[in-house]
C-alpha cells in the first residue's frame, strides 16, 4: 500500500505509515507460522538458503525468528524510517519509470 500511495494523497499515505507502524509493532494477528519450510515452498528455494537468509535479516533486526513462532517481521525503528521514507520513495519512482516505458511502447504500437 506504500507503493500506491507514494504519490497520491499525503494524508492517505500518512495513515499507510501509520498503520504500517502499528502492526510492526503489534504483529499482524494469525495463526500460521511462517516457517523455513514454509518460505522455502514458496519462494522454491532451499531451505538452508532460507536459514541463512533470514539470519542475516536477524541480524539487521528486520525479523525475529524461534521454532515456536517462526519468522516474524519484528523491524527496528531505523529499519522502518528506511523503508518508509527512502526504500519506499525509490520503488515508487521506478514504478512510475516502469509505467512511462509501458506507455511509451503502446502508444508506438498503436501508431
Amino acid at each position: 500500500i506504500l507503493v500506491l500511495t507514494g504519490k497520491t494523497d499525503v494524508k492517505l499515505r500518512d495513515e499507510a505509515v501509520r498503520l504500517w507502524y502499528s502492526l510492526s509493532k503489534s504483529g499482524f494477528d494469525t495463526s500460521t507460522v511462517l516457517t523455513y519450510t514454509l518460505i522455502s515452498d514458496l519462494t522454491s528455494l532451499s531451505i538452508e538458503t532460507v536459514r541463512r537468509q533470514v539470519k542475516k535479516l536477524e541480524e539487521k533486526k528486520w525479523v525475529s525468528y524461534s521454532k515456536k513462532n517462526g519468522v516474524i517481521l519484528n523491524p527496528s525503528e531505523e529499519n522502518n524510517i528506511y523503508l518508509t521514507d527512502v526504500f519506499n520513495v525509490k520503488e515508487v519512482d521506478n514504478l512510475g519509470n516502469l509505467l512511462e516505458i509501458i506507455s511509451k511502447k503502446q502508444a508506438k504500437l498503436s501508431s
